[in-house]
């Protein structure tokens, strides 16, 4: 698949601005939502929507940033696509706003997120958690943890409860997804 003038400039930016695991994250992202937006026959202006979404969802995520990323990455992805010229800006960022939803320590913390209100909004949730599940994921997950000088046992604990999260986590989607496909 041809890759668009917007695509192709965003890819120049992420490359400049993510350290190599981020980078490395939101390339897996954007595959598993091109491959999910076929599954879901998306129309291609959705298409470019879901992809803009996996390019920039994490952009301004930094670490100890967890708890509000989305919204610092909503804001640059409007910021970045205003500047592109790029008319559904406003839409990718509140994709983007929307796609740490279902993560419930953020709820236990009282963080607020909005409910995803759309299927690109459920499909790039379901993007992102299939990536940190995925085996690359898992191991940037670990080598992370062995950077941040986490004991072998920590880091097995660690992995393991995300893995176990993360499950959770894509099961809520693959329900929201079935019933917005209901309606």
């Amino acid at each position: 698949m041809k890759k668009s003038k917007i695509e192709l400039e965003l890819l120049k930016q992420i490359s400049e601005h993510l350290n190599f695991n981020d980078l490395m994250h939101t390339l897996g992202v954007a595959e598993a939502a091109r491959k999910l937006g076929r599954k879901y026959h998306l129309s291609q202006k959705d298409n470019e929507q879901l992809l803009l979404d996996a390019y920039l969802h994490d952009y301004s995520k930094r670490e100890g940033d967890i708890c509000t990323h989305h919204l610092t990455s909503a804001i640059a992805a409007k910021a970045i696509l205003d500047n592109l010229g790029y008319e559904n800006a406003n839409y990718v960022s509140d994709d983007i706003r929307a796609h740490s939803f279902p993560i419930q320590f953020f709820r236990k913390e009282g963080i607020e997120f909005p409910k995803p209100a759309s299927l690109i909004q459920l499909l790039l949730i379901m993007a992102d958690l299939t990536e940190v599940t995925s085996a690359a994921g898992t191991a940037r997950t670990f080598a992370n943890n062995v950077a941040r000088k986490l004991s072998f046992e920590d880091n097995l604990k660690d992995v393991d409860f995300t893995m176990i999260e993360t499950k959770k986590n894509l099961e809520w989607v693959l329900t929201e997804i079935k019933a917005f496909q209901s309606r």
